[in-house]
């Protein structure tokens, strides 16, 4: 390359650098605040990393694309927290210190029952802070690093002291611009479309892997879409009230029911709920000097009024809350998420009057 040329593309790197540093002044970034303003961009990743590394390691569970859009999320809050409390110091303490205890509970909630804290967990606090006494806590060598990455982190982020404009006007359009972008990326996390073209794992009975693959921050605005279940389309409490009178009419036994509900006599349900259980027969041909399981065989042998499914489907919906499968998303477990106290107080208030 001779002289000229070298020349040519050193004034070209001048000129950008130029301009772009006349951009800088415009918007009011000096000297003084320009590492501030590396801070705010940077900082929001690391503590990303950090919080990622209490369960698994992110750069191999995680495509480098994930990343970027969990990334995002951390660097909105942190702009967020920025235009709320003035000073980018506390801005970045806040978060990374907020995080740095978040990550530490999802840290022993998934060693303790094997699934990470997820949103519906709300409902529960109450039940998990009456038995966290009875949990041992320690802590792996990773997580002891993790925690002093955390606090070389905060001890960093206290060294800058930026403040935001002072102008009111200023923070708000801060504050607002970064509330729409929080809300604009938690709808774009929701959405079905999204989630198959970008390729983010959504199966709800795997939490783990699904934290492990998306990232904590993501697949937790994911679940939180199914905190509420919305009205199925085409329903009517008159419509379904009318099919039942009709099939009432239909069915005298069934009418009696409806007029005299006091006069039916109501069978024994038993109800058999247990993930490991299993038929040894179907390992191998023995015998035994007594059945070991005759409810079930005689089942087997054509016993009727019966139900068999998956342990979260039979306990909530048919058994405990009357209700159909068909108005509940697909993947999700609704003994988790919609069994509380005042699940059918809630149904009637919404739109069915059970």
């Amino acid at each position: 390359m001779d002289y000229l040329q070298k020349k040519s593309i050193r004034s070209v790197v001048a000129a950008i650098a130029g301009f772009l540093r006349h951009c800088v002044r415009k918007i009011g970034i000096t000297r003084e605040k320009f590492p501030s303003c590396i801070a705010l961009a940077v900082c929001p990743l690391v503590t990303f990393y950090l919080f990622e590394m209490y369960t698994h390691n992110p750069f191999t569970t995680m495509h480098f694309k994930t990343q970027i859009l969990n990334m995002a999320f951390y660097v909105l809050t942190a702009f967020l927290l920025f235009g709320i409390v003035k000073y980018v110091r506390a801005a970045l303490m806040l978060q990374t210190a907020f995080f740095m205890a978040a990550g530490l509970a999802n840290y022993y909630v998934l060693n303790f029952r094997s699934a990470p804290i997820m949103p519906w967990d709300i409902y529960s606090i109450g039940t998990a802070a009456s038995v966290a006494g009875n949990f041992n806590y320690t802590l792996k060598g990773s997580t002891v690093l993790v925690i002093i990455g955390f606090l070389i982190l905060l001890l960093i982020e206290s060294r800058f002291h930026m403040k935001a404009p002072a102008r009111v006007a200023k923070r708000a359009a801060l504050i607002l611009l970064s509330i729409v972008l929080i809300y604009g990326y938690t709808g774009m996390i929701q959405s079905e479309s999204f989630v198959r073209s970008f390729g983010l794992y959504d199966k709800l009975f795997t939490p783990t892997v699904m934290n492990k693959r998306d990232g904590n921050i993501v697949a937790f605005l994911m679940e939180l879409e199914y905190m509420d279940v919305e009205k199925p389309s085409g329903y009517s409490p008159e419509e379904t009230g009318s099919k039942y009178t009709q099939a009432g009419q239909d069915s005298a036994g069934l009418t009696a029911a409806v007029e005299d509900p006091e006069s039916v006599k109501r069978p024994n349900i038993i109800v058999i709920m247990d993930e490991a259980f299993s038929d040894l027969a179907v390992r191998g041909d023995f015998t035994t000097n007594e059945d070991y399981m005759p409810f079930i065989h005689r089942l087997q042998q054509g016993a009727e009024n019966t139900r068999t499914g998956y342990p979260c489907w039979v306990e909530i919906l048919p058994i405990r809350s009357s209700n159909s499968s068909q108005a509940i998303p697909s993947d999700s477990c609704p003994r988790a998420v919609w069994l509380t106290s005042s699940m059918c107080r809630k149904r009637r208030r919404l739109w069915h009057p059970t």
